[in-house]
């Protein structure tokens, strides 16, 4: 069984059930089995609220099959990276390992989204960077201090976020 105590609540984790309570009330225990930890992840991870966050917009969590492929260019090279979360000012991608070229903050790419019959290059620039991954700030999307995304990275966002509603429904959110 795993375990922590943050503040005064104690969370557990044992055969796939997380259960949270508090020191003086365990008898208010919130109990979530996997579906439910799975659902509190994409939430939390979905929507990062730290200081450090420098999202201007909702991001879209995107999974294995939801049919965006995206490519990062530098220089000669080229890379398919795996896209984790997009929204319309920019794009989580995860690198393959080892690195074929190193993308530290501030360097500037290119990004090729490609989603059914939607196809879009774009400027970026690198934000952040967390183990493989890689935050991609598309420059393109802002007019002086307003969102302003280009029309077909704003169609490619809309119809993943409709795809993502329509999975959460599915699974009975």
């Amino acid at each position: 069984m795993a375990e922590t105590n943050i503040g005064d609540v104690r969370v557990t984790f044992e055969r796939g059930v997380l259960t949270i309570a508090h020191h003086d009330r365990p008898e208010s225990a919130v109990t979530l089995n996997e579906d439910g930890v799975e659902k509190l992840i994409d939430l939390i991870c979905g929507h990062d609220e730290s200081a450090s966050n420098r999202r201007q917009t909702f991001r879209v969590s995107l999974w294995d099959s939801c049919g965006l492929t995206t490519t990062v260019h530098h220089g000669e090279c080229e890379i398919a990276a795996i896209p984790t979360s997009i929204s319309l000012s920019g794009v989580f991608v995860d690198l393959p390992e080892p690195p074929e070229f190193e993308l530290p903050v501030s360097s500037r790419v290119e990004v090729t989204l490609d989603f059914e019959t939607d196809h879009e290059t774009l400027e970026a620039i690198v934000r952040r960077r967390r183990g493989s991954g890689c935050g991609l700030f598309f420059p393109a999307s802002m007019k002086d201090e307003e969102l302003d995304p280009p029309a077909t990275l704003t169609r490619i966002v809309m119809n993943l976020q409709r795809r993502w509603l329509a999975r959460r429904i599915r699974s009975g959110w």
